[in-house]
C-alpha cells in the first residue's frame, strides 16, 4: 500500500525521501499493528493520535533538530564516534532526557540510539509537541498511517 500522504509529509516537513526505500515507509509497521490488534485485541490508530502506537522516525526527528541525522548507524569506529557526539547534541537538545548509565549503550549501537530516539519522539507526541495532521489529511492518515514529526526547536 503506497504511503503518498506519510512520505510527502517527510519529504516537505524533513527533507527525507521515503519512497525510495519500503524499510523507511512503515509498511511493516503497519502489517504488525494490524496482526497486533487481531492477537491482542488492542485497537490501534494509525493516526497515533490516540492508543498505545504512534510511529516515528528518528533520522527525521534529528534532521528537524538540526543533528546529524545520517553516519550513525553501523559497528565501524568512525559510525561509534558519530554516535558520541549524537549523545551530547542530543542532550543539548531534549535537556529532560538524562540517558545516564545508558549512553554508553547508546554509543555502542545504532539501535539503542534509536530506541532512545523513538522513546523521546513518542514522549513528544503524547505532550502533543508534534506536528499535527493537517484536516485535509486526517482521512487518509486514518488508513495509511502517520509519522509523527516534531515540532522544529
Amino acid at each position: 500500500m503506497p504511503r503518498i500522504v506519510a512520505q510527502r509529509s517527510v519529504m516537505l516537513t524533513a527533507g527525507i525521501d521515503l519512497s525510495a526505500d519500503p524499510k523507511k515507509t512503515g509498511v511493516a509497521t503497519l502489517e504488525w499493528t494490524d496482526d497486533g490488534a487481531t492477537v491482542t485485541g488492542i485497537e490501534v490508530g494509525r493516526t497515533g493520535r490516540a492508543g498505545p502506537v504512534v510511529e516515528v522516525y528518528p533520522a527525521a526527528a534529528l534532521k528537524l533538530w538540526g543533528l546529524p541525522h545520517q553516519g550513525y548507524k553501523g559497528r565501524e569506529p568512525a559510525n561509534a564516534r558519530r554516535r558520541a557526539a549524537l549523545v551530547q547534541l542530543i542532550g543539548c537538545v531534549l535537556p529532560w532526557l538524562q540517558l545516564g548509565e545508558y549512553a554508553d549503550l547508546c554509543i555502542q549501537t545504532d539501535d539503542a540510539l534509536d530506541a532512545v530516539l523513538c522513546a523521546a519522539i513518542a514522549g513528544l507526541a503524547r505532550r502533543g509537541e508534534t506536528d499535527e495532521i493537517p484536516t485535509e489529511h486526517l482521512a487518509a492518515a486514518a488508513v495509511e498511517g502517520w509519522i509523527a514529526l516534531p515540532v522544529r526547536r
